[in-house]
């Protein structure tokens, strides 16, 4: 549920100017995330909004319901609500799974724009965690079968 503080039209109209919308005008963190954007979209992300409460609705769950209604009023694919502490992500154009690993650089960065910077580059270049794991696995076993003919042979 989107709380009565939350001004949507406000931000909807925002983020159809330029992708950014603020709850508070702040015009270093607006271009900060102008630029953190357009980094965004050079990385293949896709169409990008990013709006930034002053704090976060006092049931967490709502940040998720603020970004699906600022995705639906203004039908950006992809929908950053950021507040201190934490993020929400909604996306017609990549899975929960992919944008929860994402939302990592959103929710530990403090600065805003390095946060997006970083979803960018997560959402760019998922690591496909089974096959890593699976060459870990082989790479162990190739050490430890390494050492032991080794052992063998001085023994």
């Amino acid at each position: 549920m989107v709380p009565e503080s939350v001004n949507l039209s406000d931000l909807s109209e925002q983020l159809l100017v330029d992708g950014v919308a603020l709850e508070r005008d702040n015009n270093a963190l607006h271009q900060d995330l102008m630029a953190a954007k357009d980094y965004a979209a050079s990385r293949g992300v896709g169409e990008l909004g990013i709006a930034v409460l002053d704090a976060p609705p006092a049931r967490l769950a709502d940040m998720r319901d603020i970004a699906q209604e600022l995705a639906r009023d203004t039908g950006i694919a992809t929908v950053v609500v950021k507040v201190p502490g934490t993020a929400a992500v909604v996306s017609t154009r990549y899975s929960r799974a992919d944008l929860e690993k994402a939302q990592q650089s959103l929710v530990v960065q403090p600065d805003y724009g390095v946060g997006v910077r970083g979803f960018a580059d997560s959402l760019a270049h998922p690591l496909p965690v089974g096959l890593l794991s699976t060459l870990l696995l082989v790479v162990i076993a190739a050490a430890v079968g390494a050492s032991l003919m080794r052992i063998k042979a001085y023994t």
